[in-house]
This record gives structure tokens, sequence and C-alpha cells, in this order.
């Protein structure tokens, strides 16, 4: 593995309590990075870092959790199967904890967070954020979203994709502190002639790095309430209509050329051939090699 992406991965790869397994940076509109690691008891101390850090539990063997944020170790262990901790910016901070832990670790920049918070309608991110830090607590969406996020993350994780999960997961922890500065707009769907314009401007940019600020703008709509009415008229995210739109294009690839699997995968808009037999074989259950031997058409003729 290569050197920490984020001060946070710096800090807990010097300590030999730590076993870091994953660090995946993300680029979109929150700057951040995701880490899964495991580790013992033991205690730890963080400096101010520009990160927020939420930490989900996947597996606790401990009674204790034990956190000092300068005035003096305090409990904050929750007895939730998969509890949640929040980790303010800008304050150093130790932790200690009294056994073995499997967690998953989103850092992400305040700055960013706090912009997106505050677009989504929450007020006072900081304030609501640091009463978040102050005990454990359970919110089984955002440990989904979480654990989703780290499975699907990699280094070329699409933007759309990183926006995606960022904002969901933003918004549900502005609606834990319950500080909703005002009640968001009614879901309904898309306007015929708006959702038109939307799709043929996915489909025109199908190759290329789509973010959601940038599919948001066409509406006119905030991204978080661009998501809720885009699900509301097409009954997918746009992750995942891109996504289907995506394998769509290289289905007819297959079916209708001999072109390599670094062509079909480029050309559809996937990374590469990896990333294209992932998104394919979820979707259709064959690997692209196998859809095109089977077809035993065109694309399944053998290359020469």
């Amino acid at each position: 593995m290569g050197a920490p992406a984020t001060p946070l991965a710096s800090v807990l790869s010097r300590s030999p309590s730590y076993r870091l397994d994953q660090v995946t940076p993300l680029a979109g509109r929150c700057r951040g990075t995701l880490i899964h690691c495991t580790f013992e008891a033991h205690t730890v101390e963080i400096p101010p870092l520009d990160e927020v850090v939420l930490l989900a539990a996947n597996e606790y063997r401990l009674k204790r959790a034990l956190f000092d944020f300068g005035w003096g170790f305090r409990d904050h262990f929750s007895s939730h199967p998969h509890p949640l901790h929040v980790f303010p910016a800008g304050n150093a901070y130790r932790w200690c904890k009294d056994g073995y832990a499997d967690v998953t670790l989103l850092a992400l920049s305040a700055d960013d967070l706090n912009g997106l918070l505050d677009e989504l309608g929450h007020r006072n991110p900081g304030d609501g954020l640091w009463q978040l830090s102050q005990r454990g607590f359970a919110n089984p969406t955002i440990y989904q979203l979480v654990t989703q996020f780290m499975q699907h993350a990699s280094s070329a994780s699409p933007r759309l994709m990183v926006d995606s999960y960022c904002a969901v997961i933003a918004n549900e922890l502005g609606q834990q502190w319950g500080a909703r500065g005002r009640a968001g707009p009614a879901v309904r769907k898309l306007p015929p002639a708006v959702l038109k314009r939307l799709i043929d401007h996915i489909k025109e940019h199908l190759t290329q790095d789509l973010s959601l600020d940038e599919l948001a703008a066409i509406t006119g709509f905030s991204k978080f309430h661009f998501l809720r009415c885009f699900k509301a008229s097409t009954g997918r995210s746009p992750l995942q209509y891109v996504g289907d739109l995506r394998v769509a294009h290289a289905r007819r690839l297959l079916e209708r050329t001999t072109l390599p699997m670094d062509t079909v995968a480029r050309d559809s808009g996937f990374s590469g051939a990896d990333h294209l037999a992932r998104a394919f074989g979820k979707a259709t259950g064959l690997s692209p090699r196998a859809y095109r031997t089977a077809l035993g058409g065109v694309g399944g003729r053998r290359q020469h």
C-alpha cells in the first residue's frame, strides 16, 4: 500500500495497534478518504485535523469506548450492533478502546462537508456535528450507506458515485441531530422536458466522469432535491441510471462488434475491463466475455 492519503490515515498508520486494510482517497464535491481498518485495545492521540471523521463499527468486541475532547475521558460506548461515532474537525482528541474492533472510517474535508450540509438546508452544521460527537449512536441507514460506499469505492471512483454517497450520508447526519432549518420541498417528478434534456445529456456524455453538480444544474434543483426527484421520475438513482445505460451500451458493443474488452469498457464509460466486468456481472449474472461467447453472432465470433 502506498503512502496514506489523509492526515487521519497517516496518524493511524503510525500506531502499532492499527491495521489499515484499505485507504481510498475520494475526489468529488466532498474531498476525503475512506479507511477500512482493525485495531486491538489501545489509546491513540489525534492532532487537530481539517476533517470530520465518521466511524462506523462493523464489529465491536469491547465494553468501553472512551473519548477525551479536552475535558477528560468520557465513555461514548453504544451497545447497538453497529454504532456510529462522529469526531469534529479542528480539535485534538484522544480515544481509548478496551478491545478489538473492525471499523470503517469516512474522513471528509470539514469545509466541504459544512458547505454541503448548509446547501442541504441543515443549520449550524458545526454545532450539529459537535452534538453528534458527544456519544455513540445508531443509525442503520448511515451504517449501510458507509459500508456500501466502502465496498464500491476505489481511487478511480466516478465523481457521481462519490457525490451521491456523500450527499445522502450528509443529509442523514443532518437529520440525526434534528437541526433542519426548514422542511424539504415535496418530492415530485421532474417535468418531462427537463427529464428528456437530462437523459440526453447523460447519453451524450456517457463516457465522461459525470458529477452530481453537473446533473443537478440541468434541472435547477439542489443536489439532494434532484436526487429525490430523479428517483421519483425513473425509479433509479442517478448513479444507478447511468450505470444501467453504460451496461446497456456495453451489451450492444458485445453483440455487434469484436472490439477488445478494454475498448468496450472505455467506449461505454467504464474505467477499464475490470470495472466493466464487475458492473456487467452484477447486472446480467455473466462476465462480458461469457455474454459475448453465448451470443454466437458477430460479437461471439472468435477473433483472429
